[in-house]
């Protein structure tokens, strides 16, 4: 079955923040996209789809290519 997450929740999973408040923090700036869409609402949530490919960008050189199982 599909969940959810929040982006906050997995910007901090992946690596890309030390936490989920410093998530928030990245997204509160503008500095959070989710394949190539920027995300402006801190409390957004995305839907994980098994086999489904994100690629997450936080700030200028922060990437991460998300697949999920």
């Amino acid at each position: 079955s599909d969940s959810e997450i929040s982006v906050a929740q997995l910007l901090a999973k992946v690596g890309l923040a030390t936490s989920v408040s410093e998530g928030r923090r990245l997204i509160k700036g503008n500095a959070v996209e989710i394949n190539s869409e920027k995300v402006s609402d801190e409390q957004a949530k995305i839907a994980c789809k098994k086999g489904e490919n994100l690629l997450v960008k936080a700030g200028k050189r922060k990437f991460a290519k998300v697949v999920f199982q």
